[in-house]
């Protein structure tokens, strides 16, 4: 059992590496030290008293004397800190040899036992990491109820239960397991800060920081991360977040998507809630596809799409516009395939993730030139065609669509940010079946498509 040694000798530090738990007995055995080593190890802290070579106590969370020292002795690679003094009476009355020798024989008994407490610790924070609460609060009441002495599923347990009363206590056990652990002490605060702001009997957990919240809030008090899309997350000047929490966030996510190969619903949503909090909007974007994907029949997530991609259009438009957009609608899309002609990219991704949500196929260009490429390789069931383009614009593309013989009976729906009656007019003389003008929101061109389909 290798050590961090420090030795205190009034205000100065020496620092001695490599020295192991029994070198050090031996040392105060053979120099007849009257000493107190003070051991760390992940967090916890415990002591051992030595008064002229022989050890007369020891104390770690509630144990004294005898069974003490044999907790501390099972403790792996711990850092000592040596207090030249001793001011506890005499409980051990064991040489420190044999409760060496002892302890050596408890660890080799316990050491399958920890190998499956730790196996059973992984177990449930992979539940509770994946939202599966109520059976990862099932493996942790099993593990506390062989050892109570685990600080890290007191932890991991704090997290799962919504009662404030309960979570301070289960902090409060994993903090006096473990007064050093940072994890836990950070955990701490963040509870003594969060909990002002509740009002309700029963909370929730922030999917992101763990503090508790009211059952209906939609904003982390503490890390100020918004927990769901609402309008006025999406409104300029929403609170920023905690970045901290993001990072951390993201790897938890990221290790629960790569453990479930990507099949976990509410780890992909609450991803793109992190990318969504960062202003990441292609990203975020791309998640929200993933998790609607993942959500089947479920509409809560869908209805955060749509809200996000209705935002998105507007913003596309509203530098240039200024204008805004409204609620959305319902359609199915049976797999058919729409050319989407549009030299944004961010409304080729609007429009694409709105269309591919409800069953439609979507092929991109980004031009004329490579609008008329692909429809010499495929014949969509119809084109969004945009007006203002690069190199040729949508009115040469759509005279050129409507005079060639194979293409003329696809319906055209011309797209710009123009709304004038010229505009209209023209296009409608080109041959467009439609009109849209952005910023459109998704029950708008959805429903134009299966009108003109």
């Amino acid at each position: 059992m290798l050590s961090k040694v420090v030795i205190l000798a009034g205000t100065s530090h020496d620092y001695v590496r490599g020295f192991s738990l029994d070198s050090m007995v031996t040392m105060i055995e053979m120099n007849q030290e009257t000493w107190s080593l003070k051991l760390r190890s992940g967090g916890r802290v415990g002591y051992l008293y030595f008064r002229n070579g022989a050890i007369v106590d020891a104390a770690v969370w509630e144990l004294t004397g005898h069974a003490a020292a044999l907790e501390l002795i099972s403790w792996d690679t711990p850092e000592i800190e040596i207090l030249k003094f001793c001011d506890r009476p005499r409980r051990i009355h064991t040489s420190m040899m044999q409760l060496l020798l002892e302890g050596k024989r408890i660890n080799d008994e316990a050491k399958d036992q920890r190998a499956d407490e730790a196996r059973s610790l992984e177990e449930a924070v992979a539940h509770i990491e994946g939202f599966r609460l109520k059976r990862g609060q099932q493996l942790l009441v099993a593990l506390l109820n062989r050892n109570k002495h685990l600080a890290g599923a007191w932890l991991w347990y704090s997290r799962t239960i919504g009662t404030l009363k309960t979570i301070q206590g289960a902090l409060e056990r994993a903090l006096f397991l473990a007064p050093e652990d940072k994890e836990i002490a950070e955990e701490k605060e963040r509870f003594e800060r969060a909990r002002g702001a509740v009002t309700d009997d029963r909370v929730k957990r922030c999917p992101f920081c763990w503090a508790p919240l009211n059952m209906k809030a939609v904003l982390c008090t503490d890390c100020g991360m918004q927990l769901l899309i609402t309008r006025t997350s999406l409104s300029p000047g929403n609170s920023s977040c905690d970045s901290d929490v993001v990072d951390t966030s993201v790897k938890r996510f990221a290790r629960v998507l790569a453990r479930e190969a990507n099949r976990n619903l509410y780890a992909s949503y609450y991803m793109a809630m992190c990318h969504f909090n960062i202003k990441d909007t292609d990203r975020t974007l791309e998640l929200f596809n993933d998790t609607v994907a993942l959500a089947g029949e479920q509409p809560f997530f869908s209805d955060q799409l749509k809200l996000y991609l209705t935002w998105m259009a507007a913003q596309q438009v509203s530098d240039e516009t200024g204008e805004k957009a409204s609620p959305q609608a319902e359609t199915v899309g049976d797999g058919k395939t729409i050319l989407v002609v549009e030299d944004s990219a961010t409304t080729r991704k609007v429009i694409g993730a709105t269309l591919n949500m409800k069953g439609y196929r979507i092929i991109e260009a980004v031009d004329g030139l490579e609008a008329l490429s692909k429809l010499s390789e495929e014949r969509p069931d119809l084109i969004l065609l945009d007006i203002i383009l690069p190199k040729m614009n949508g009115y040469e593309i759509l005279s050129i669509i409507k005079n060639k013989r194979d293409l003329k009976a696809i319906p055209v729906v011309m797209l710009t940010s123009r709304d004038g009656f010229m505009s209209r007019m023209k296009g409608k003389i080109a041959g467009s079946a439609a009109y849209l003008t952005k910023p459109f929101n998704p029950d708008e061109l959805l429903q134009t498509i299966v009108k003109h389909m």
